[in-house]
């Protein structure tokens, strides 16, 4: 279960794929949930996080959410409200048996990079110690298109748990191991208004890359006061643990709080056993320090992306228009949604395609 790089045009391609040929959709049953263990959950209810709009406007850069919703203009076509069939999915939840802490059960929402929607026997016994409820969906490993499924399920099995249970806000997490965890990071950075932290286990990227997309502004701010991440893997996990490295110090360039590590000595690339990731949803407890102010980092950044935005404008004004178009590119790529009213505003003054 390798973590396989893909480019972010390929997910927004993917994501097309898969939403241009989606029908209507009906709403589902839901089977009764009990303590412990269950299997084959069937949801019934949508969450608005996950409407494909908003999956677009959080998850894809300015330029590639134009693009996807030209293509719906151009073959006439609605965009779908959602992109998954709930009648269609299964999910795995396990509810602890103890009574729920008194501000509420946490919560972990997992994205396994396998396809079998399972609850790991090993983690079972930390859910119980913790009081967090755990949901992962089927059909949402490495070889599912990212946007319209992996995304998506995790985020309607997170809007049915907080339906039926009384969750606490301040400890809903996002996990995943191998490709699950990239999925997890992407989700952790654009929904912060819903995931206080995230155990990215055995896979990570680079944050302000294509990879990982900078959220809009607000959500940034929000990720920069808040979101925790964890990096667990193997030390032998040499890969990885690069790549955990790599992204640790994107974190910090970006302003966001402190992360952590959690090296499972004489491992190589697999999933976290019972003791860490128990360790790793400690680290997300809403007592743990308080992120240190970020002003000074983010206005460094303002200052860098007015003078590289102003750049792109004395190219239109001196009518360097593939120059513009290269420079709005780069931009896009670079600060995402962050810079995204800036980006707009180029790619209408240069009739972007």
């Amino acid at each position: 279960m390798g973590s396989a790089r893909s480019s972010h045009g390929s997910r927004c391609r993917l994501a097309l794929g898969v939403l241009l040929a989606w029908p209507l959709l009906a709403a589902a049953t839901v089977d009764r949930l009990h303590e412990g263990v269950n299997l084959g959950v069937r949801f019934e209810a949508y969450s608005p996080l996950a409407r494909t709009r908003e999956l677009f406007a959080r998850s894809l850069n300015p330029l590639g959410e134009r693009r996807a919703l030209a293509r719906y203009a151009q073959r006439r076509l609605e965009v779908p409200e959602y992109t998954v069939d709930l009648a269609e999915e299964e999910f795995a939840v396990f509810v602890p048996k103890a009574p729920p802490p008194p501000q509420g059960y946490g919560l972990l929402v997992y994205v396994a990079p396998w396809q079998q929607a399972t609850v790991p026997r090993r983690w079972q016994g930390v859910f119980e110690r913790t009081g967090i409820i755990y949901v992962s969906a089927a059909r949402s490993g490495n070889p599912e298109p990212e946007l319209p499924r992996r995304m998506a399920l995790a985020l309607h099995g997170y809007g049915n748990i907080v339906a039926r249970y009384h969750i606490d806000a301040e400890r809903v997490y996002v996990g995943g191991f191998s490709g699950g965890a990239r999925i997890a990071e992407v989700l952790a950075l654009a929904y912060p208004d819903v995931f206080h932290g995230a155990v990215l286990d055995g896979s990570s990227d680079r944050i302000g890359t294509p990879l990982a997309l900078l959220p809009p502004p607000h959500l940034l701010e929000l990720a920069q006061q808040r979101l925790r991440l964890v990096y667990v893997y193997g030390a032998d996990d040499s890969y990885n643990a690069a790549q955990a490295r790599y992204s640790m110090q994107s974190a910090a360039t970006w302003c966001l709080p402190p992360t952590y590590r959690l090296v499972m000595a004489g491992r190589g690339h697999e999933p976290a056993d019972a003791p860490t990731l128990l360790r790793a949803l400690r680290l997300q407890e809403p007592a743990h320090e308080p992120a240190p102010p970020a002003a000074t980092c983010r206005a460094r950044h303002a200052r860098q992306l007015h003078d590289e935005v102003a750049a792109v404008d004395a190219m239109l004004a001196a009518g360097e228009r593939d120059a513009a178009s290269t420079a709005l590119r780069a931009l896009d790529a670079a600060w995402a949604q962050s810079a995204g009213d800036d980006i707009r505003r180029l790619a209408d003054a240069l009739h972007y395609q």
